[in-house]
């Protein structure tokens, strides 16, 4: 997959972890490159990194482990405020009449 840059990779990430509930804990903030793996490192060897690429230049996956061996969760530290007024903004724009 190609993303704009790390900032979407990150979204995307956070979507991925909220919506599949599962733990991830995002690597500390680099301009070129973004890793995640699972919180449960020594049950679980889910990973994703994305970096930009070389010869194009776009922001891309280079690594994936797809296996989540943890369980879920329904507490997640990446469902915060901003995530769910992101997420269900466009909904409550679009039904003014929805109560809240």
């Amino acid at each position: 997959m190609i993303f704009n840059g790390p900032k979407e990779f990150r979204k995307v990430l956070r979507r991925y972890a909220v919506e599949n509930r599962v733990q991830i804990i995002l690597r500390p903030n680099e301009t070129r490159r973004v890793g995640a793996k699972c919180k449960f490192k020594s049950k679980c060897s889910w990973l994703c990194y994305g970096a930009i690429d070389r010869n194009s230049d776009n922001f891309m996956i280079k690594n994936y482990n797809p296996v989540h061996k943890c369980t879920t969760s329904n507490k997640n530290k990446m469902c915060t405020t901003k995530f769910v007024a992101d997420r269900f903004k466009d909904d409550i724009i679009k039904q003014p009449s929805l109560r809240i």
